[in-house]
């Protein structure tokens, strides 16, 4: 996203992004992202995750996609999907991330949100 609104800025500097546009690069800064994220929505008890019925691979493209709920209830808050592009060793190269809230329970508007993040 080339100029993300300042709400969408706001945003992902409070949930760890360093940068206005929602970018991790390297696997200090995606370490220190995924933890802020797990702490946040995880690790405090409010929300799981579970995976949807939609990987697929193809060479060194892999995608995925997720529901979080609320840990008490299996009703759908938001949904997610990755597509990873994986290195010749088989790790994460770059994995971008498209979001949506389906409800406003979780804080953000209801509009789509994409993160990038960078292994290198």
């Amino acid at each position: 996203m080339l100029e993300p609104p300042q709400e969408m800025i706001a945003a992902a500097t409070a949930i760890g992004f360093r940068s206005p546009r929602p970018e991790s690069r390297g696997y200090e800064q995606l370490e220190q992202r995924v933890t802020r994220a797990y702490d946040e929505f995880v690790g405090s008890g409010q929300y799981r995750f579970r995976p949807r019925d939609n990987a697929s691979r193809l060479d060194d493209v892999l995608k995925f996609g997720w529901q979080m709920v609320p840990a008490d209830s299996d009703d759908v808050v938001a949904i997610g999907l990755e597509i990873a592009m994986l290195a010749p060793d088989g790790r994460i190269q770059t994995d971008d991330q498209v979001h949506r809230a389906v409800t406003a329970e979780i804080g953000y508007s209801i509009r789509t949100m994409a993160a990038r993040r960078r292994t290198r």
